[in-house]
This record gives structure tokens, sequence and C-alpha cells, in this order.
């Protein structure tokens, strides 16, 4: 089996270098926001898209997951706690 070497030479116009993956972080960070947007979207058309096929294939079941839903929805505590205000209602309590 022949072994490769070679010789890699720095190029300044690369797109390895510092100002290209700066601005490539850039881009990526400003399209965060909508991937997250997006991400709800999805998740919320395929909630809506299973529903409505329980509707018709097995309402009883359909009713009960949009009631519990409609719950979760209306319910005003935390479904998981905030881990600050765990830690600032320990320290409090020293």
């Amino acid at each position: 089996m022949d072994e490769i070497t070679g010789t890699v030479l720095y190029d300044g116009n690369d797109d390895n270098s510092a100002s290209a993956l700066l601005s490539e972080y850039d881009d990526r960070k400003s399209r965060s926001t909508d991937d997250a947007v997006t991400m709800q979207a999805a998740v919320c058309l395929t909630l809506g898209a299973v529903l409505l096929v329980l509707h018709f294939m097995y309402p009883e079941t359909a009713k009960a997951l949009l009631a519990e839903l409609k719950k979760y929805m209306s319910d005003t505590s935390f479904v998981v706690k905030n881990p600050i205000d765990t830690v600032i209602s320990y320290l409090h309590s020293r």
C-alpha cells in the first residue's frame, strides 16, 4: 500500500482564512433565530397534521389529546422550573 504524502501550502485568499471564518460565523449566527422560528413552525404544523389525522381515525383519542394540549396552553405555572430561580432561592435560604 502506497503512503500518500503532500505539502500544504498557505494561500492568503483561502476560504480558511480568519476573515472568511469570521464572516461565515456571523452568517450562521444571524440565521440562528430563523432556524428557531422554522423549527417552531415545523413542530406546530406536524402537531396539527397529527391531530387532524387522529380526528378522522380515532376521534376519542384526538379529543383527549386536544383537551390535554389546551390544558397545557392555559396553565400559567412553569412546566420546567427555572434553574436561576432555584439557585437564587437556595442562596436566600442560607
